[in-house]
């Protein structure tokens, strides 16, 4: 069982359990967010800033991320604090078990517990805002990334200077629907629907536009991901061996046909740095890699790292490694001087040992 609490600036504090499927609240550019997801197993945050990002326009930086404590009534609970909030923070906070194979995306799902939270902006009316194309399959959904930061923003869809309605299209198959928290969505989308689309968002005297461009892409749809691959020293590798103090670094690579996202899952007791280079590209074949590094390694960072990949919609896959921290050979003897010295000594004793059989014999 799920039990989400969550604090708003101090000001607003509600929970979520099994049985509802989302709360909306709102807060303003500025204020801090913090949320607490309590749960009798493991769990973790997604949030806005963890999703692919929705545009190139705006780098996304963030503080504080998720604690994990382990209380003492055997319940897991993580903390997830948000220093500052922007309206880029608009979206879906969704409490995820940590083995979940849903992918960290703004949809909500049923076996999730998660809420949307509105970061109102008066300068900035929608999430999304510069020019965005839309790649649709024939007789498939477009979505149209129009979210508005506020649910007192009003938002309109506009083609060639007409007006698009909530509901089926003339002469069509195709069905129009606005969700704030998704965009508009346009089921059963057609060659002749393709073309520019215009998103308008308005709040008394502010107005801004945001321009989607659906196209019809005959690229066959995405079933599966592809795992991914962990490399050492430009080498695959399924286990390490490490001295303490060594350094460890470990490089998830993936290639994929879609856009997707990577993270590690490690040792709580680690504290390892990541670095991900993320993939913008457009092309067909999208590769990306992350580097998770620890300088000085100790006995607690021994244990299994785990790469995962996720993609909307898709399974996540994952690769991992099992690392043991070993300590270092003990030279008992000490120093190579002395380890020469001691065999010198030895064989001296040797033919001492020799020479007295000798005489025996003799």
């Amino acid at each position: 069982m799920y039990r989400i609490t969550c604090i708003l600036v101090s000001l607003f504090t509600w929970s979520l359990v099994t049985g509802v499927n989302y709360e909306r609240r709102t807060i303003n550019t500025g204020d801090d967010i913090q949320l607490q997801c309590e749960s009798e197993f493991p769990v973790h945050w997604c949030f806005p800033p963890n999703y692919e990002s929705p545009d190139e326009s705006k780098s996304i930086t963030y503080t504080s991320p998720a604690i994990m404590k382990h209380t003492r009534n055997s319940k897991y609970i993580t903390t997830l604090v948000v220093k500052s909030a922007n309206y880029m923070y608009t979206g879906f906070y969704h409490c995820l078990k940590n083995d979940t194979d849903l992918p960290c995306n703004r949809d909500i799902q049923d076996s999730e517990r998660s809420m949307y939270v509105y970061v109102q902006d008066p300068e900035n009316l929608m999430v999304i805002k510069s020019y965005k194309v839309v790649q649709v399959m024939k007789k498939h959904d477009a979505v149209l990334p129009c979210l508005p930061t506020s649910p007192n923003v009003v938002v309109t869809l506009r083609k060639n200077d007409q007006e698009v309605r909530d509901g089926k299209l003339p002469n069509s198959d195709t069905t129009v629907t606005y969700d704030p928290t998704k965009g508009y969505i346009i089921k059963y989308f057609t060659l002749r629907d393709s073309g520019d689309y215009i998103c308008t968002a308005e709040y008394r005297d502010k107005q801004e536009e945001l321009i989607c461009d659906v196209r019809i892409t005959s690229t066959n749809p995405v079933t599966y991901l592809v795992s991914p691959t962990i490399k050492r020293m430009s080498k695959v590798v399924k286990e390490v061996f490490i001295h303490v103090d060594d350094e460890l670094r470990l490089v998830c690579e993936t290639s994929q046909s879609t856009h997707f996202q990577i993270q590690w899952n490690f040792p709580e007791k680690s504290k390892p740095d990541v670095l991900v280079n993320r993939c913008l590209s457009q092309s067909v074949i999208c590769s990306s890699n992350s580097t998770l590094a620890i300088s000085r390694v100790s006995s607690s960072d021994s244990g299994e790292y785990t790469c995962l990949v996720s993609a909307r919609n898709l399974k996540t896959v994952r690769t991992t490694v099992k690392v043991q921290v070993q300590l270092k050979d003990i030279e008992i003897n000490g120093n190579e001087d002395d380890k020469g010295n001691v065999g010198s000594k030895l064989e001296v004793v040797n033919m001492f040992m020799l020479l007295i059989i000798y005489f025996i014999l003799n």
